[in-house]
């Protein structure tokens, strides 16, 4: 589901494995049947399948994974001890990651970046008493839950990257983890399960062989994917702009104009004044031509000069009515 990083751990370490496995996507705005079957309490993804069971949840999920699946390469180590030592780093993961999910909707958007940045710090330091020795050795593409983890938290957020002028993964800032999920992504199996945010669609001839039409399909569907993660990482104002677009390049283009050269903080609060005051057409309580203006061309806000009506409180503090 839109390249959820929950659901590519599950995906990645599938494919680790060498389990095969069919994927079925699953649109949370209508949820199937098979979603609210399979998992009633929560309704979320991923679930796995297995002989006609559901498990949840994708922590529960990757363990569940390892214990059954015995044949392949290990995800946890076998000392009890050590097995400890990657289950608490793995939340402590997944605990960064979601500081970093934070810098999208945070009002204070700097003061979001300074705590996401000092929990990398906490985590670039474990990392390194950890592994004394550098970034975990990886043999033969086998890797484990922490590679896992790792690599999905900080290896797919290119595209957030790009768009928000924020460099989640900084070679000053954490060199050992900079290098390991840098790494990573050299895999084969990385570059099968990570999807680019910029490669250009690879053009089919009149008569395409069977690797063209290969090729384009998987740009398709990669581009596709990378679209719908952007998307969820949208609040609703901004997704109605960009659903119709079909690329994402088309997306990137249309954000870049929008938010021209501008500073992390501005852009932030640039894009909360209208996310809170609902300037949807027809819904918000601004006068109408104020409503007119700001939906003129798909463009949702001013930036540099709003109208003199506008009370810029709006954009200073991101509050207004709702």
């Amino acid at each position: 589901m839109w390249l959820s990083p929950y659901v590519k751990r599950v995906e990645l370490a599938l494919k680790v494995k060498g389990i095969t496995f069919e994927y079925v996507e699953e649109d949370l705005s209508n949820k199937s049947p098979l979603i609210l079957k399979y998992n009633p309490v929560h309704k979320q993804v991923p679930v796995l399948v297995h002989d006609g069971k559901p498990i949840n949840e994708s922590s529960v999920i990757l363990e569940y994974i390892d214990e059954t699946w015995t044949n392949g390469p290990s995800l946890l180590p076998e000392d009890p001890y050590e097995r400890s030592k990657v289950r608490f780093w793995a939340a402590y993961i997944q605990h960064v990651m979601e500081f970093m999910l934070k810098i999208f909707t945070a009002e204070d958007q700097e003061k979001a970046c300074e705590e996401f940045f000092q929990k990398l710090r906490v985590l670039e330091d474990g990392m390194k008493n950890m592994f004394p020795g550098g970034s975990p050795m990886i043999e033969d593409g086998k890797i484990g839950l922490l590679d896992i983890m790792i690599v999905v938290a900080f290896g797919m957020c290119k595209a957030q990257e790009q768009v928000f002028g924020i460099k989640f993964l900084d070679q000053e800032k954490a060199p050992m983890i900079h290098s390991w999920v840098n790494s990573l992504l050299e895999l084969a199996v990385l570059k099968e399960t990570v999807p680019p945010h910029d490669k250009k669609c690879p053009v089919k001839s009149d008569e395409p062989t069977d690797d063209e039409i290969k090729a384009y399909d998987k740009w398709v569907k990669a581009d596709e994917m990378t679209r719908c993660y952007i998307l969820a990482s949208m609040a609703n104002v901004l997704q109605h702009q960009h659903q119709s677009m079909t690329t994402v390049y088309d997306m990137l283009e249309s954000l870049k104009e929008m938010f021209g050269d501008q500073n992390c903080a501005t852009k932030q609060t640039t894009m909360k004044a209208p996310l809170i005051t609902k300037m949807v057409k027809g819904t918000s309580d601004l006068p109408e031509e104020w409503d007119r203006t700001l939906m003129k061309n798909g463009n949702l806000f001013y930036v540099q000069d709003p109208p003199e009506e506008w009370d810029r409180s709006l954009l200073k503090n991101g509050t207004g009515p709702s």
